[in-house]
């Protein structure tokens, strides 16, 4: 699956991050690959794009992450 929009939390610590997106809860981990910013460039209202596979409960593990605008 693939979406985008703005982080609205952050949790967890490098590579491990717990995001919402969308309402979506996204996870992170050693796996994710980063566009255009590291996994340390993570925060509140960045705009992103997500690729992932979303597992039973709905949460989405990320394969790629892309960072869609600088201004934030």
């Amino acid at each position: 699956m693939q979406f985008s929009g703005d982080v609205s939390s952050v949790s967890g610590k490098c590579p491990n991050l717990t995001l919402k997106v969308n309402n979506r809860t996204v996870n992170t981990d050693s796996g994710t690959s980063w566009k255009r910013m590291d996994c340390g460039d993570m925060k509140v209202r960045r705009q992103v794009e997500v690729t992932g596979v979303a597992d039973s409960s709905g949460a989405v593990r990320a394969a790629q992450i892309t960072r869609i605008k600088d201004d934030n």
